[in-house]
Order: C-alpha cells, then structure tokens, then sequence
C-alpha cells in the first residue's frame, strides 16, 4: 500500500471510533492534529526514518495515528503498544516494523502536548477562581 493509499483510507475511515482511538484521544479525532508538530516530525522522519524509495507522505498516517492516541494518558508506551499494534494491523495501515518508530515518535509527543495543556488549563482554572 503507497502512502497516499494509506492517506486516502484514514480520510475514508476519520472516525476515531475506527481507529480504536479511545477515551480523551476519541473525543479529539484527527481533526485535533496540530500543525505545529508537522516539524518535529519532519525533522524525526530527516534524521531516523528517510531512505531510498521511502517518502515522508507514507509516514503521515503512522504520525496522526501514534500523536491521537498519545492525547489519551493512560499507561506507559511499553502497556499501551501491543494494542496500538494490533489496532495499526487491523487497520492495514502498513508493515508495523517500518512504521512504529513513527507512531512511537508521535505517541510520546502527543504525551507531552496533553501535558502540557491539562497544565494549562489548571493554571487558568486557578486564576479564574482567584478572580471571582
């Protein structure tokens, strides 16, 4: 499967519920994909995953999946992997062996993009009450 297939089979199949995407990542879908990553990912594709006959289009699925589920913060990568790879199977997205580093990558960053906003909110919350 080419990357743009992989591509048109997640647009075709957005709901997060297909993607066994669950608890606060299925409230978020794709659609909470965050530009602001595109580079961080880029810049991981650059420096461990580019090669010959590989582009960074067939890894775009492997990042959105792996970033979605990251949101979610349950469990460490070591729990949750097995069921991000069954899913990532069931889903025929591709060969889990050259994609996981990718959705591994943007799974830890989705960890810390969530972090960082429940951190957020919680100061805002504070500052809020203080206010009243």
């Amino acid at each position: 499967m080419t990357g743009s297939e992989r591509e048109a089979r997640m647009e075709r199949t957005g709901d997060p519920e297909q993607h066994g995407l669950e608890s606060a990542a299925a409230g978020l879908g794709f659609d909470a994909y965050q530009a602001d990553v595109d580079d961080a990912f880029r810049r991981h594709y650059d420096a461990t995953l580019a090669a010959p006959g590989r582009t960074l289009e067939a890894f775009w699925p492997a990042y959105r999946y792996g970033y979605d589920l990251g949101r979610d913060r349950r469990g460490d990568w070591s729990a949750v992997e097995p069921a991000v790879r069954r899913k990532w199977e069931q889903l025929r997205l591709g060969d889990w062996e050259e994609f996981a580093g990718a959705v591994r990558h943007a799974w830890e960053c989705g960890r810390r993009m969530a972090a960082q906003a429940r951190r957020s909110a919680r100061v805002a919350s504070t500052r809020g009450r203080r206010g009243r």
